[in-house]
């Protein structure tokens, strides 16, 4: 994901369409883990640029730890396949894809939920749910979205 926001960011092990970046904050309120889901997946997309007017105006704000996931970008693409198994339906003994753990570890870690994403045909678009239906409710309960 191309961005135009002038501080350094600090990239995830995930790959250069995930990112974390640290923002501003009080030294006595720890910052809140903020994930923006973007949701906008063709090419000619604008759901980026938006993203990243939400990462400045968070940024200006202050007080966010801000994590971005692109369905089109995170973990090369990974969710932009056709689901086969959903991460939370894997037993003990089979081998996890590591885009899965990485990804729910930053989800079970945010204090809240900001999804940036089209109206498709009256509903939000494939690309999100795809990529949010890979977990569980209980990554995404008690946490404002």
């Amino acid at each position: 994901m191309r961005h135009t926001i002038s501080h350094t960011l600090r990239r995830a092990s995930l790959n250069a369409g995930t990112y974390t970046r640290l923002l501003s904050t009080s030294p006595q309120v720890p910052p809140l883990n903020t994930v923006v889901l973007l949701g906008s997946t063709r090419e000619k997309r604008i759901g980026h640029r938006v993203g990243q007017y939400l990462v400045s105006r968070l940024d200006e704000r202050g007080g966010h730890n801000v994590t971005v996931l692109d369905p089109r970008t995170t973990g090369d693409g990974f969710f932009m396949k056709l689901m086969e198994k959903a991460h939370f339906h894997y037993k003990e003994h089979e081998t996890i894809p590591p885009i899965l753990d990485e990804t729910a570890d930053i989800l079970r870690a945010a204090d809240c939920f900001v999804v940036c994403t089209p109206e498709m045909n009256h509903t939000i678009a494939p690309g999100l749910t795809n990529m949010m239906n890979y977990f569980g409710s209980a990554v995404y309960s008690k946490k404002p979205s």
